[in-house]
């Protein structure tokens, strides 16, 4: 067997044989891969860094199938998640999210970042960013680095101003829109602002921005629906999110 290292977070932990766990890491080194935890279900506080939202460096050695877990050195739980609900449900979206990440991606170091970064915010209140920026935010830059990333100010056609959005034809001026009869979305300025700013800023610099409550109301829909249409993926903690705000 030969061993090897990579720092990554788990996104999912699903029961194997009697005590063990496969867990779904996002990874530095690796991307998304599987790996085998033995044991991990018998005691569960020695276990923790096989529970989702774990970040660890894991030693571990491959053979004939998945890999497996020899150990772990836990970094971060983001504990904090799990004492808001609205802040655990996106954080668990944003693992679903993570989830996509494409079995081609052999360096998943941005991916990693990126959630990385949403957690640790989102799990503290004192950052100042609210849950709902955290969420729009991760949804736009991880369309972004799946290769779907845009340009809010330029007809994708002609290279006028654009003034709306398609999620299947891009970005598009008044013309070019009526001419190609797609669904397209109107965009105001702010909310092509927003967008430039989050896209081009890295960091915790792309969850600073201002604008108002209604033009972010716009700007988180389109989030939404733009990565649902990219991914073709109807995310459940989308709609356990969406279910609990109903209820307040």
């Amino acid at each position: 067997m030969k061993d090897f290292k990579v720092n990554g977070i788990v996104l999912r932990a699903a029961p194997f044989k009697e005590s063990s766990a496969v867990l779904t890491l996002l990874t530095a080194e690796r991307g998304k891969i599987a790996v085998v935890a033995q044991g991990v279900r018998k005691v569960k506080k020695s276990g923790l860094f096989a529970q989702p939202f774990s970040y660890s460096e894991f030693v571990l050695s491959q053979s004939k199938g998945l890999p497996v877990c020899r150990s772990a050195d836990l970094k971060e739980t983001f504990y904090g998640l799990r004492e808001d609900m609205d802040r655990l449900a996106i954080g668990q979206y944003l693992l679903e999210i993570s989830l996509l990440v494409g079995e081609d991606v052999t360096d998943g170091s941005d991916f990693l970042k990126l959630l990385l970064n949403s957690l640790y915010l989102l799990s503290r209140k004192e950052s100042g960013i609210s849950p709902a920026v955290v969420k729009t935010v991760y949804e736009l830059k991880f369309a972004a680095l799946s290769g779907y990333g845009v340009d809010p100010e330029i007809c994708t056609d002609c290279g006028k101003t654009a003034e709306y959005w398609s999620f299947e034809e891009g970005f598009l001026c008044g013309n070019c829109a009526t001419e190609k009869f797609a669904v397209i979305h109107p965009v105001s300025s702010a909310v092509k602002k927003a967008l430039t700013h989050i896209l081009s800023t890295d960091g915790k610099g792309s969850y600073s921005f201002k604008m108002s409550e209604k033009a972010f109301g716009d700007l988180s829909t389109l989030s939404e629906k733009y990565l649902e249409a990219k991914t073709e993926t109807r995310f459940r903690a989308l709609e356990f999110i969406s279910k609990m705000g109903s209820n307040e």
